[in-house]
């Protein structure tokens, strides 16, 4: 299964300059026209895994450009295709129709304009039976099994 602070006053000057720089880099923060959210937002406030529910409503209001995490993304997509494949093939060996990626890609939109969004890594249907798996390279996390039912 694959998972993937100090609070600064606004007048106190920055302790890390290149965080600084990438601050700066980052750019203003643009409104969304209508409020959207991943489903792996909702899933971590529901888990527990985050307390803040401002930064899930901020994050779900405005849209900016990412700051570099560290994340080797390279490694991880390379690790996260992998399984997916292999995962993909012995579903299909048990004779199950798979849908990967893309192909399950939603949008919810309620009446009140909010939108909700996901994408499941697989779909497996097999006669009365269906399957809906998220594959995690990494260790387990709570939000993963509320990512999936929702």
């Amino acid at each position: 299964m694959s998972r993937r602070g100090s609070i600064q006053k606004p007048d106190e000057p920055e302790k890390n300059p290149s965080r600084e720089q990438s601050k700066q880099n980052a750019g203003p923060a643009a409104k969304r026209s209508n409020p959207f959210i991943w489903v792996s937002w909702l899933s971590k406030l529901m888990a527990g895994e985050k307390q803040c529910e401002w930064a899930c409503w901020f994050r779900s209001h405005y849209i900016w450009e990412k700051l570099p995490s560290g994340l080797d993304l390279a490694k991880w997509t390379a690790d996260h295709t992998q399984l997916l494949r292999a995962r993909k093939a012995e579903l299909e060996a048990e004779g199950f129709t798979v849908y990967a990626e893309d192909q399950n890609s939603f949008t919810l939109k309620g009446t009140d304009g909010i939108e909700v969004s996901g994408k499941p890594d697989i779909v497996a249907i097999r006669g009365e039976e269906a399957y809906v798996e998220d594959c995690k390279t990494g260790n387990p996390r709570h939000s993963d099994h509320f990512q999936v039912l929702i």
